[in-house]
């Protein structure tokens, strides 16, 4: 979730999703149909279809906002992947990999230049590096990958956004006049971990653009989401319990916390409805709690919407208890640590 992003506020009506139809789609699940697909909530764009086989004449749709989800059907899509293994013992990012230090200090032009990859090289970058580097994660387990060079790391960041345009006069132009090999903070599918990065000086640019320098071949990406993500976050609390951080609209209320758990994984669903009426479309963050039968360990967890890992990390927002436990409406917490100011990741990894 970018800290740029904000949504406006927008009238919309939205109807409460029938009583008759989540029991009839829950009967449908029941009697041994696989969801293929998950529902997209209203605020994320829809990017795959909920098609329900196996349940009669060619199947049923799942109309996007019901909260019935097969989770056993997202947990086996997962495990298809190969990748569990390497999203706990492996290095996986979950984040840009050029990072700007705290201390970058951007003029209008500058920032539109950064935005759009408007960059020019002005030095001579360094030639030699270690061919290897060491990952750090912050419960201690350490991994050695093979690093790019200044140069390669460069043009990974310089490459320009073709989403992006700037019209003549409008943008600035980011020279690069000096680079030296550094490191930074990142979040991972293991938490947080401190990794080797080409940190590049920028005439005119106050601070710090670091470009991590793990070189592509020790990294791994996660394979295409079924839709939006519904959970934006986890933490390991006390206990059995995990802190789960999540996005809702302005008239949305969370109903229910599922689980799915399995001696590899956990599988998490939210059960968010949207009252009827004219509702204020503005993007929320909240938290809440969800209890396990055992510990969560090393244990990968996903979300039930997007068929992913949740990535570790939360923001110190209260968390709202179980619906059950009749929850108070979140609310956000003025100051709220920045990505390197983490607490150390708490669960044992390999």
């Amino acid at each position: 979730m970018s800290a740029d992003m904000s949504v406006g506020p927008v009238a919309i009506e939205r109807g409460r999703p029938s009583s008759r139809s989540r029991t009839a789609t829950m009967n449908q699940l029941e009697a041994g149909c696989v969801v293929e697909g998950v529902r997209a909530s209203w605020f994320t764009p829809v990017v795959g279809a909920i098609v329900l086989a196996g349940c009669g004449q060619g199947g049923a749709l799942v109309v996007p906002g019901s909260p019935v989800v097969d989770m056993r059907a997202v947990a086996e899509r997962w495990r298809a992947t190969g990748l569990s293994e390497e999203w706990v013992r492996g290095f996986v990012p979950q984040q840009e990999l050029t990072v700007l230090g705290k201390d970058v200090q951007f003029t209008g032009r500058s920032k539109l230049a950064f935005v759009a990859g408007k960059w020019e090289l002005h030095a001579d970058l360094p030639d030699s590096a270690p061919s290897h580097g060491e990952i750090r994660w912050l419960d201690g387990t350490t991994m050695t990958s093979p690093l790019l060079r200044a140069t390669a790391a460069y043009e990974q960041m310089s490459m320009p956004n073709p989403h992006q345009k700037c019209a003549p006069g409008e943008c600035g132009l980011l020279t690069v006049i000096g680079a030296r090999l550094g490191e930074v903070q990142i979040q991972t599918s293991r938490g947080p971990a401190v990794v080797p990065a080409w940190q590049f000086s920028v005439r005119d640019v106050p601070g710090t653009f670091s470009r991590v320098a793990i070189a592509p071949t020790a990294r791994s990406s996660p394979p295409p989401a079924l839709g939006g993500a519904e959970v934006n976050g986890y933490r390991p609390g006390e206990g059995t319990t995990v802190r789960l951080e999540y996005m809702s609209g302005g008239c949305d209320e969370l109903h229910d916390v599922r689980s799915f758990e399995a001696d590899d994984l956990v599988v998490v669903d939210l059960d968010i409805e949207t009252a009827a009426g004219v509702c204020t479309a503005v993007g929320l963050i909240g938290a809440t709690e969800v209890t396990l039968a055992k510990p969560l360990g090393d244990r990968i967890m996903l979300d039930a919407s997007s068929g992913l890992p949740v990535p570790y990390g939360v923001n110190q927002y209260p968390a709202v208890p179980p619906p059950d436990i009749s929850p108070p409406s979140p609310t956000p917490d003025a100051s709220l640590p920045g990505h390197a100011s983490l607490p150390p990741w708490s669960p044992s990894r390999g």
